[in-house]
């Protein structure tokens, strides 16, 4: 099977003809949701949010705990704690535990996303 393209400057000219094509001049393009982009989102929003209602606590594993604690400098007798337990290579698990009413905005906002794509026109419709 032969490359579509035979030499570099066809390949550079195709590239330059699509992006010429894509991109207007002069304009942003913007991308517009349609109906079962936000019912689509809806639902996995309110998925979201009832699995954080159902769970109580996450418990984070030891890379997610090392990384966490690298990257955040809560207070300086913590820090002293990560570096003296980061050479010996054992943290104590992080545990998460998000607040109810994140769960019930979860919900919330993600039934709103679908009523709202029932209200809008079907797509080519």
């Amino acid at each position: 099977m032969s490359p579509p393209f035979s030499a570099e400057g066809e390949l550079a000219g195709y590239i330059a003809q699509f992006l010429a094509r894509t991109i207007e001049l002069g304009k942003e393009r913007t991308v517009e949701l349609n109906r079962n982009q936000y019912f689509f989102l809806g639902i996995v929003i309110i998925l979201m949010g009832l699995q954080l209602r159902m769970v109580s606590s996450y418990v984070l594993n030891q890379e997610a705990t090392k990384f966490l604690a690298e990257r955040t400098q809560a207070s300086t007798s913590n820090t002293s704690m990560v570096s003296f337990t980061s050479d010996i290579g054992v943290l104590p698990n992080k545990v998460i535990n998000p607040p109810e009413w994140l769960g019930w905005c979860l919900i919330s906002v993600g039934s709103v996303l679908i009523l709202h794509s029932m209200a809008m026109k079907r797509p080519g419709g």
